[in-house]
């Protein structure tokens, strides 16, 4: 039986690049949320006494997009750097 860390070692490439695929994958739908998100004007919530409880999610919806931005921008690069690494250049 052939052990997992042994299979890990022989597909680094692959695996890295499977994880770094659905992480793209899971931050692009993220943005569809956050988009919906910014079309918000007002969330109203209910209180436990009949009081209501009114935000704006303008302002942490642009910090989420920030956010999710960056990460993608950061895996985007990883994979690329995972997919060029074993490729020689003449």
């Amino acid at each position: 039986m052939i052990r997992a860390d042994l299979l890990l070692i022989c597909y680094e490439r692959e695996a890295s690049a499977i994880v770094a695929i659905l992480l793209i994958v899971l931050n692009l739908s993220n943005l569809y949320f956050i988009i919906i998100l910014l079309d918000y004007d007002e969330m109203v919530g209910y209180q436990p006494d009949g009081g209501l409880k009114i935000s704006d999610p303008k302002n942490i919806v642009w910090i989420m997009l920030i956010t999710m931005l960056i990460n993608l921008l950061y895996v985007f690069t990883i994979l690329c750097s995972a997919l060029t690494k074993g490729k020689r250049h003449k």
